[in-house]
């Protein structure tokens, strides 16, 4: 899906973000550890941030700019 996040298509692009919101929210709804969608994404934080600044303005950037939130959340420091 992070894949397809980067297609130059914006349908595309659209799709596999809400597929990756979809995924994280379904597997949010106890927050005692962190979610698997959100761990399996973890590697490609930095990838998913450069995606961001490539992204034109409008609804895949905020789409795209959630679930880069939410995976921040679980981001440790060190």
């Amino acid at each position: 899906m992070v894949e397809r996040a980067q297609d130059a298509d914006s349908g595309v692009q659209k799709l596999a973000l809400e597929s990756l919101r979809k995924e994280i929210r379904s597997a949010t709804s106890s927050m005692t550890s962190v979610p698997k969608p959100l761990k399996f994404l973890r590697p490609y934080y930095e990838l998913m941030k450069e995606i961001y600044e490539k992204c034109p303005k409008g609804e895949n950037k905020v789409l795209l700019a959630d679930v880069i939130s939410l995976l921040a959340m679980t981001m440790s420091s060190s």
